[in-house]
């Protein structure tokens, strides 16, 4: 981590000049959710998920205090599902954005740790990380770092004197990241299954706009063969755009929103029946989950075919892991595509990046593990 740090009793950690703790925290900042995992007081990891919703709606409590309100840039923003009009975030600048930055402040404020000095790790994806010969994107590393250590500015909690105390700013690669949560147990350690894994391994990672797929070779080394490794613009947002147009569809049909392009429903309804297939709406309980069923196995299929073409021969691979929300989401379909898959869940690329860097901290495997390269076959 830092150039003079040790690890105290407490498992924090602290620096030599100012000898004061830091927190290792990672924040995996999906387009879909962020999820964060950090390395509380007595050494364990936590996690934590926050929707990735943003507006300009100014809310405030029945007692005139603000919600969940925060200002960056001159521009007031509210983080909270119930925003009427959420800003578009589906766009290759988001990792740099100020909205991303202030997305990451919300989540570190509902954890609990603002005002505590932080190593803050956050991520891209892998095709935003690695291109396609294998290489890493300096600017894109570059200008993520940017957007938290200050330079891009910072963020103020509106009706509050928290604010983040970032230290120090690392970038890692999805999906990546994934396979040092299979591989690290909660301790740092090896798992059983990783000491025996060798040979090509896939990770399938199913993000909120993107589905990362990428083969790891693992031997004394991690090399990626990038011939089959990539990236498609497809992920969980897809199947919640799909639902909420057949939801209004199914809606309108039986006459209870407005025939029209316009019509809204609840922002918190999609998720709602994407969560438990019904809903409360006009007066009683709805069920979706026929809707939800079909909608859900026609994004899967997409997803599965781009996988599939990307990996080239399923039976090569000595570990299919699948991680990200589309995991949960697609979970039906995905374990029957594939042969025995490693099911991780949403947070394993936040809690694989703090595993990481945790151990990089403390001396166990070095910062450059991954060795991208360009390959022309398996051999």
């Amino acid at each position: 981590m830092h150039s003079a740090s040790y690890r105290s009793a407490d498992n924090q950690w602290m620096r030599w000049d100012r000898m004061e703790q830091v927190t290792l925290v990672v924040d995996d900042n999906g387009y879909a959710d962020h999820k964060l995992a950090w390395i509380d007081d007595e050494g364990q990891i936590q996690t934590l998920k926050i929707p990735t919703v943003i507006g300009t709606d100014r809310l405030s409590s029945n007692s005139g205090e603000t919600v969940d309100r925060y200002k960056a840039n001159g521009v007031e923003y509210t983080c909270k599902t119930s925003v009427r009009s959420p800003i578009n975030l589906r766009n290759a600048n988001y990792p740099a954005s100020v909205e991303n930055r202030v997305l990451v402040t919300h989540a570190l404020r509902k954890a609990r740790l603002l005002n505590k000095p932080l190593y803050l790790g956050v991520t891209l994806s892998f095709r935003d990380y690695f291109s396609d010969q294998g290489t890493q994107i300096v600017e894109n590393k570059q200008a993520t770092i940017a957007n938290f250590n200050g330079t891009g500015g910072t963020v103020e909690v509106l009706g509050s004197d928290d604010k983040a105390n970032i230290t120090q700013v690392e970038c890692f690669s999805e999906a990546l990241s994934a396979f040092f949560d299979f591989a690290l147990d909660d301790q740092g350690e090896f798992t059983e299954a990783a000491k025996y894994t060798k040979g090509d391994v896939a990770i399938i990672d199913i993000g909120g706009s993107t589905t990362d797929v990428v083969n790891l070779i693992i031997d004394d080394t991690i090399t990626i063969n990038n011939n089959y490794s990539g990236a498609s613009k497809v992920g969980v947002l897809d199947l919640k755009f799909a639902l909420e147009k057949g939801i209004k569809q199914e809606l309108i049909n039986l006459g209870l929103i407005e025939n029209s392009h316009e019509a809204e429903i609840p922002p918190t309804l999609v998720n709602e029946v994407l969560e438990t297939g019904s809903t409360f709406f006009a007066g009683q309980m709805r069920n979706f989950e026929k809707l939800r069923s079909e909608v859900a196995g026609s994004v899967a299929t997409k997803i599965i075919n781009n996988v599939k073409s990307t990996l080239g021969s399923i039976g090569i691979y000595r570990a299919i892991i699948i991680t990200g929300g589309g995991s949960v989401v697609f979970y039906e379909w995905l374990t029957e595509a594939f042969p025995n898959p490693v099911m991780l869940d949403e947070f394993s690329n936040a809690r694989g990046a703090l595993k990481f860097m945790r151990n990089v901290a403390d001396g166990k495997i070095q910062a450059k593990t991954s060795k991208p390269v360009k390959k022309a076959a398996v051999d």
